[in-house]
């Protein structure tokens, strides 16, 4: 948003919009009052409509000439009463869908909306704030960096002896929370249609893996990150170069089914 230079004080900005917004002020009018304004920002106020007992957004415009104001657009709002925990949740949401609650329902990542129903109440907001400092959550950072990722592809057969787990040693939740069949599976898909539109994030599905229970991530010739997936999550960062270049050398063993 463009940052606009007032000549008038807050005070003389308020008075103006107060005037406009409450032409029948007189005495003809027997000194109707219809708006009582909260707050006022660059290019719009938060005023209260008396008569229909919302609030709404009203956008005015500033002419420099004359130091007057116009006023523009008026849209319904909201004041949500809300904990300081459900305020961060909020701020996360819109920060993850462009800075803006608009549309949040049909824009905001379905891969993370699914996620977020299987955990326990009191994890939520934790995992919301963890995944927006994950570099996925920023455009800038998703055309800079290149990401590789592999994941297990779906076996009957592997899922139901060892049936995935949802990925929250990075919020160390206490309790491990395994996919049912149609969670999975909608993850996976969805995280291929994530790497069909993002050209820099690349993933692998496989049905052979040496680990069950590891997670490893590499920031190759910085360091490496090996964490246990199931509670109690524990996380090792490795920076030694020898040790460092080992493990990203490493190939992992493929095994034949049978």
């Amino acid at each position: 948003m463009e940052n606009i230079n007032f000549k008038l004080s807050d005070r003389q900005k308020h008075d103006a919009i107060w005037k406009l917004l409450n032409s029948n002020y007189n005495e003809e009018n027997n000194w109707e009052v219809t708006y009582a304004i909260c707050d006022i920002y660059d290019d719009y106020a938060i005023a209260y409509n008396y008569e229909t007992g919302n609030y709404e957004r009203v956008y005015y415009d500033k002419d420099d000439e004359t130091d007057s104001l116009a006023l523009g657009q008026k849209k319904k709002c909201y004041i949500v009463d809300v904990t300081e925990e459900e305020k961060t949740a909020l701020d996360t949401l819109q920060k993850l869908n462009g800075g803006t609650y608009e549309k949040v329902d049909e824009e905001f990542s379905k891969i993370l909306r699914n996620e977020v129903k299987l955990l326990p109440r009191n994890f939520q907001n934790r995992y919301l704030n963890f995944m927006l400092k994950s570099p996925l959550a920023t455009e800038e950072y998703k055309e800079a960096v290149v990401f590789a990722a592999q994941a297990p592809d779906f076996v009957q057969e592997n899922f139901t002896k060892s049936p995935p787990m949802l990925e929250l040693s990075g919020i160390f939740c206490e309790e491990d929370i395994p996919y049912n069949e149609e969670e999975y599976t909608a993850h996976l898909k969805e995280s291929m249609a994530f790497a069909e539109q993002n050209p820099n994030y690349t993933l692998k599905c496989s049905t052979a893996h040496a680990f069950h229970n590891l997670k490893i991530i590499i920031h190759e010739g910085q360091w490496v990150m090996v964490s246990k997936g199931k509670t109690p999550a524990i996380h090792f960062v490795i920076r030694h170069p020898k040790l460092r270049s080992a493990i990203e050398s490493f190939i992992p063993p493929i095994t034949e089914d049978e």
